[in-house]
């Protein structure tokens, strides 16, 4: 099993090119919310890309 704690996302989509955007996720759940267009898909697109 693969567990992942933390990922940085820059110059995707609605993440500005200039600063890296770090995401942590927490034992046992990490749960992604927020408004439309806030980002949510871009960061469950860089896991697909990541392989994970």
């Amino acid at each position: 099993m693969t567990t992942l704690e933390k990922i940085g996302i820059q110059g995707v989509r609605s993440y500005c090119d200039e600063r890296t955007e770090t995401l942590e996720f927490y034992s046992p759940v990490t749960i992604i919310y927020g408004k439309n267009g806030s980002g949510k898909s871009t960061i469950i697109e860089c896991l697909k890309v990541k392989g994970l």
